[in-house]
């Protein structure tokens, strides 16, 4: 029947309307049928639909394509408010991947061993709903919906790291740059519109928030500080990164945020003994201590560091753990991940989180959860020290402690939408996990070729 009929199997065959002449409408259709099945068995539309594809995925690695739009989604922290933000998520970076990424490629980024302890880790936050107080069907979709963006998250990073070992640094630039912008920018809104020091000051898009914005301030000045000040020897460049670094970091002080405050404080005098600068280490906590002098003597104007009292972490805690204590099961599985707590604080008001990801985690994943998130961190921590010791750069090991600080003070899950958490805790792991820095830079441009 396919010899009579004798069709050229072809692109204008698949793109055009073919009319078969048959007297009558099954033998066309049944004719039809058999000169599709012929191409199917040849392979012919499969085959060009891949060879498609994987022309699609040449010119996007060429021109970077994916790799741009994932930096938009990054820099946009001080750009979009969390709506756009995470609309430009969904709308640009998940298709893209979907679209142009390699999946034999993928296939062994899930096979990595720190996607499979992330994932194993998510999947048991996921499974707490199960014994919830008052578990409901939408907060089990939406947690689901959670799980699965995460896990997305994850797995495009680890692709993209894996695909080009330098993509940590840019991705480390880039943001560090869009901080210094939107810290400038908000600075300078501050000054003018609102006129007042004491006040706190919210930045531009996932900023806004004071807590947020000064936790985001402080990665950024991390990642200047173990990128463009570490590697640039250009003198104007040095100059603007310093100039950037300080801005950061008087942007965070003009939150009056004390956890994040605190953390960065402690990181950056880390930092400052891990690169051999301990006499200037050993000077910081002298000049804290003197400052502190100075703001009880009210030599200098404390503002809303100390006028604004207590935050209440301590009796929101004491009362996380009398939860965490009430019964075995507690201890051991937590109350599950959509039981709702309110905590009283010492002013009457009432928060429903914790503010500590640690004691969170104990709350509502147990001694399971705990001991898979200290695991988690532990082999994020180790492949941190193990690229400090390899390259000399502390800025993964510091990262990490900057984020694994703020959770002492705030979070309540990374099992959570794309929010600043991505950033402080996801991002500086999955760098360490992906290796990163080899070697120093300065070391890799001098090296012979081979």
């Amino acid at each position: 029947m396919v010899q009579r009929i004798s069709l050229t199997i072809s692109h204008s065959f698949r793109t055009r309307c073919v009319i078969i002449r048959c007297k009558a409408a099954d033998r066309y259709f049944f004719e039809l049928f058999e000169i599709k099945s012929v191409m199917l068995s040849a392979g012919v539309t499969n085959r060009t639909l891949s060879e498609r594809h994987s022309s699609i995925q040449l010119i996007c690695e060429k021109y970077g394509l994916f790799q741009w739009l994932y930096l938009g989604m990054i820099v946009s922290f001080f750009l979009f408010d969390t709506l756009y933000h995470r609309l430009y998520f969904y709308v640009c970076v998940i298709p893209a991947f979907l679209i142009f990424a390699r999946w034999d490629e993928v296939r062994r980024v899930i096979g990595t061993p720190f996607w499979r302890f992330s994932a194993l880790y998510l999947v048991y936050l996921w499974m707490t709903l199960f014994w919830s107080a008052e578990p409901d069907f939408p907060g089990f979709l939406n947690q689901t919906r959670l799980l699965f963006l995460v896990l997305f998250f994850i797995t495009a990073t680890l692709y993209l790291l894996a695909k080009s070992p330098d993509f940590s640094a840019r991705i480390l630039r880039y943001f560090g740059w869009a901080g210094a912008i939107g810290a400038t920018a908000a600075i300078g809104y501050h000054l003018i519109m609102v006129g007042d020091l004491g006040a706190r000051m919210a930045g531009p898009g996932r900023a806004e928030h004071v807590i947020i914005g000064a936790t985001l301030y402080g990665v950024a000045a991390l990642c200047l500080l173990g990128t463009v000040l570490r590697d640039t020897e250009q003198p104007k460049m040095k100059v603007l990164g310093w100039a950037s670094f300080l801005v950061l970091i008087l942007a965070m002080l003009l939150t009056h945020s004390r956890g994040p405050v605190l953390v960065i404080g402690g990181v950056i005098w880390l930092y400052l003994f891990a690169l051999g600068h301990r006499k200037i280490a050993i000077f910081i906590p002298f000049a804290g201590l003197a400052y502190l002098l100075l703001m009880w003597a009210d030599v200098v104007e404390t503002g809303k560091w100390i006028e604004r009292g207590s935050t209440h972490r301590i009796g929101i805690w004491m009362q996380s753990w009398d939860l965490i204590s009430a019964s075995a099961k507690s201890v051991l599985i937590g109350q599950g991940g959509l039981t709702e707590y309110a905590f009283r604080l010492g002013n009457g008001n009432f928060v429903k989180s914790p503010h500590s990801l640690f004691i969170a985690n104990q709350l509502y994943g147990g001694l399971v959860a705990t001991v898979l998130l200290f695991g988690l961190i532990a082999f994020a921590l180790l492949k941190a020290i193990q690229g400090y010791h390899r390259s000399g750069n502390f800025v993964v090991c510091a990262l990490l402690l900057f984020g694994l600080g703020v959770c002492i003070f705030d979070y309540r899950t990374v099992l959570i939408n794309l929010s600043h958490e991505w950033v402080s805790f996801w991002l500086p792991a999955l760098i360490a996990a992906a290796g990163w820095p080899q070697v120093p830079v300065k070391e890799r441009e001098t090296a012979p070729a081979a």
